[in-house]
């Protein structure tokens, strides 16, 4: 079992729920301070993407309010921890986050996500995912 480093300790310090409506046109925000490098995936990290398109994405997202990011729900949405794989849920409790009832995925593009902790307006990002991996879904047409 590998042991989480560089995240905040949780025993500390609580995640405030979210209520949301009060944040719908502020401004959006991204933060690394959960961010998790240390996740293994099934099928290991593989990606073209390179990180700097990531990062575009990030930064186009600035300058836009929740409600207009998340205008497109089938796009970029909340998706109950417990439905998510069970690698990823099993490591939400190894790095002690297994208070979090829900993560909000943003799509970079047809496979990769960006994985967060939505705190009002802050998106704690969690997770890059290149390939669909945290909450795969069966390809349409196939």
């Amino acid at each position: 079992m590998k042991k989480a480093k560089n995240l905040p300790n949780k025993q500390q310090e609580k995640i405030p729920k979210d209520n949301g409506s009060s944040f719908d046109k502020n401004k959006v925000f991204w933060s690394f301070a959960y961010f998790d490098s240390d996740i293994e995936y099934p099928s290991g990290l593989r990606s073209d993407l390179q990180f700097s398109d990531v990062a575009d994405m990030l930064k186009s997202t600035e300058f836009r309010g929740w409600k207009e990011l998340t205008a497109d729900s089938k796009r970029d949405h909340p998706i109950a921890v417990n439905r998510l794989a069970k690698f990823a849920q099993k490591r939400i409790a190894q790095i002690n986050l297994d208070d979090i009832d829900e993560l909000w995925s943003f799509r970079v593009n047809a496979a990769y996500r960006i994985w967060c902790i939505k705190i009002e307006s802050l998106l704690q990002v969690l997770w890059i995912d290149p390939n669909h991996q945290i909450y795969p879904v069966e390809k349409r047409h196939t």
